[in-house]
């Protein structure tokens, strides 16, 4: 009998086998179970059975320890090593730049331009190397470039071009290059959707779970470096140790919230939980991440908001609290001046000031950045 109280599930039925959180193939992650009730720890504790090609293995020591929880008992598991990786394959850069071309086929990039200015669509489709595909018509690649310039990956995807939505009928439309360029055992290891921009700590990283999001995103809030984990249990232990050194906050869809708080705790991310406290029961129905609330504004109202460089503050907006602005003010020059680079609230104000701008006919979030900045002696 087994020393160990958390053991794999034990394989009776193909339905004792699931959906691998990291690299997404079916069937093939086995989850762990406390012996002693017979229950499952969470949808992401457990081992991927492709151990040369993946090799995710989420503990149940880590998943304590990503909950703040100190068990009165062993929570080792039977050992098991990683084997050691093979070769990791890469594109080379001519194949990402061959495919960023042929945008007036390419269905995301209509809806973009329906949407946004040319010039706003250009700077994302340089800004995140977006690509077309002939694989499907008119679908989209999602090129995975880390920050040494390394082409890891590329996801083809493809999107209505009049809603911006995911084709899922009659099935769902993704796919990646390599399965497109048909190259044989391809070992791809994959890195965040915008890895690429990480190359400035003082950046704030915005997570979100779709590259959609996050270019989206990134139109509507320029002052974040935007990023994606690719799916719901995207965020890897490789793609979390890349964001190690920034600030960094997650934005979690909405029904994402929980595992992502897990592994906020572990890395010490900030979480947003807007969407958790602002969502109806349809739009938690409908699943909808920031990019769907972003979208139901107009970009403008973003883009007026920011400072121009020649403009020494910006102009106040209708809504605003008469009080907010001379006390925001107060705290953009004491930052220009470099007064604030060391102080633990300059992050999280510059976080909150997000939210007034969004939501600033609701008092609270006023009265919260308001509270925020008195704490702080300028």
């Amino acid at each position: 009998m087994s020393e160990f109280r958390y053991v794999l599930q034990p394989y009776k039925t193909i339905r004792d086998r699931y959906t691998c959180p990291e690299c997404l193939k079916a069937k093939k992650f086995a989850r762990y179970i406390d012996k002693a009730t017979g229950e499952q720890l969470g949808n992401h504790v457990g081992r991927c059975e492709r151990s040369d090609n993946c090799g995710y293995h989420y503990t149940p020591k880590m998943f304590f320890a990503a909950n703040g929880i100190t068990p009165d008992h062993n929570t080792d598991v039977a050992e098991w090593k990683k084997p050691e990786p093979r070769a990791v394959h890469v594109f080379k850069r001519e194949v990402l730049e061959k495919s960023l071309a042929g945008y007036d086929k390419n269905n995301f990039i209509i809806f973009l331009k329906s949407r946004f200015s040319q010039e706003l669509v250009n700077k994302a489709i340089e800004k995140y190397l977006i690509g077309t595909s002939r694989y499907w018509k008119g679908s989209t690649i999602f090129w995975q470039v880390d920050e040494q310039g390394r082409v890891k990956a590329g996801k083809i995807m493809l999107y209505n071009s009049e809603t911006g939505k995911r084709v899922k009928e009659p099935h769902s439309f993704i796919s990646w290059v390599h399965k497109a360029l048909k190259i044989e055992d391809f070992q791809m290891q994959q890195c965040l959707f915008g890895q690429h921009l990480l190359k400035d700590k003082k950046q704030i990283v915005a997570v979100v779970e779709s590259e959609k999001t996050a270019i989206i995103a990134s139109i509507y809030l320029p002052q974040f470096t935007w990023v994606a984990s690719g799916n719901k249990g995207g965020l890897s232990v490789d793609k979390c140790n890349a964001l190690k050194g920034h600030q960094v906050i997650l934005f979690p869809d909405l029904n994402a919230y929980k595992p992502w708080k897990q592994t906020a705790e572990l890395y010490k991310f900030r979480i947003s939980d807007l969407l958790e406290r602002k969502a109806t029961e349809e739009d938690r129905e409908q699943n909808l991440d920031i990019g769907d609330y972003l979208l139901k504004a107009s970009p403008a109202a973003f883009q007026q908001n920011q400072p121009h460089p020649e403009q020494e503050t910006p102009p106040e907006p209708e809504g605003f609290s008469p009080t907010i602005m001379p006390l925001h003010n107060k705290f953009t020059e004491a930052e220009a001046a470099g007064k604030l680079d060391n102080h633990p609230l300059r992050e999280r104000i510059r976080y909150l000031w997000q939210g007034v701008w969004m939501y600033r006919h609701q008092p609270i979030y006023c009265e919260t950045y308001i509270n925020q900045l008195a704490q702080i002696e300028i």
